[in-house]
Parts: structure tokens; C-alpha cells; sequence
């Protein structure tokens, strides 16, 4: 009798030293998961104040800053240039539609001493089409610092809708 009282002693002592050790590997494990979930929550978080978060857009321009009239009036000037059909025309048209897009962007607020550091402001949230702007202004540059660069009617087709897509996002044709 004595040993069976012994050995229940010893059995419940060995089962309290047992649950003392898994409660550890309890709390570790529980420890583990709550970083996880709260890292977890933080992603989560953040992601979501991105798509709540309001976005800046400058897709219309300031009223009052530049008259509409003015602008549609110069492009008009810009597309007689291009519909002569000849690679001069093409060349001019290209240059003085960048030119207008810069005015324009300029006097919206887009910061910058020209009008790359001016597209390196602006975001595609801003823009959605700001790759297209480089694409196009990229395309101007060559025309004016690489000597015998040739413009195709394709090609100038292509950069004259970019610009003429922008502006008219931009409200001002």
C-alpha cells in the first residue's frame, strides 16, 4: 500500500514536471504565432491604407491657370505643321507639341527647371500615362540633339497621339 501511495506520488509529480515543460513549449509557440499574427495584421494595415488613402491626381488643370482656348488655338498650329506630311513637318510639330505639354504641365504646378525634371515629378497616379510622356519626349530630344535623326510618318503618328492624348486628359483641348 505504501508503495502503491509512492508510486502515485511519484506518478504525479513526473506529470506536474511534464506539463511544467510542455507549458513552455506552449508558451513559445503561442509567442511564435502572436509576432506572426501581428506582423501579419501590420501588412494587412498597411495595404489597406493604401487603397483608402485618397489620391492626388492632376489629370484636370488648376481653373484660371491656362485658358483651354489658347491651348486648342496652338495645338491647331502644331497639327497644321504635321498634316504638311513631310519629315520637317513632322520634326516641327513633335518639338512644338512638347514644348506646348511643358508650358502646360509648368504653369499646373509640376515642379522642375525643364521638362525632364518636370516628368521625373509626376506619378502614374498623377499620369497614368507618364511612360508614354517619356516615350514621346525621349523622341522630341532625339529630333533636336541627334543630327540627321529621320521621323517616319508612323513614328511621328505614334508620339503626336501620346501628346495629343495627354493634353486632352489634362482638359486643355
Amino acid at each position: 500500500m505504501i508503495e502503491e501511495i509512492i508510486n502515485l506520488y511519484e506518478n504525479l509529480i513526473g506529470a506536474l514536471y511534464d506539463w511544467q515543460q510542455n507549458l513552455l513549449v506552449i508558451k513559445i509557440i503561442s509567442g511564435v504565432i502572436s509576432a506572426w499574427l501581428l506582423f501579419l495584421i501590420i501588412v494587412i494595415a498597411q495595404a489597406f491604407m493604401k487603397l483608402v488613402a485618397p489620391k492626388t491626381e492632376k489629370t484636370a488643370m488648376p481653373e484660371g491657370k491656362i485658358a483651354p482656348d489658347k491651348v486648342t488655338l496652338e495645338w491647331e498650329k502644331i497639327m497644321s505643321n504635321f498634316q504638311k506630311g513631310d519629315e520637317n513637318g513632322f520634326k516641327i510639330a513633335i518639338i512644338e507639341a512638347d514644348k506646348l505639354l511643358d508650358e502646360v504641365i509648368r504653369v499646373a504646378g509640376f515642379v522642375g527647371q525643364d521638362m525632364g525634371e518636370r516628368l521625373q515629378s509626376i506619378t502614374p497616379s498623377q499620369m497614368s500615362n507618364i511612360n508614354e510622356i517619356w516615350y514621346a519626349h525621349k523622341f522630341r530630344n532625339k529630333i533636336a540633339h541627334e543630327a540627321g535623326f529621320r521621323v517616319t510618318q508612323n513614328d511621328a503618328k505614334i508620339v503626336m497621339d501620346i501628346y495629343e492624348k495627354t493634353l486632352s486628359d489634362l482638359q486643355v483641348i
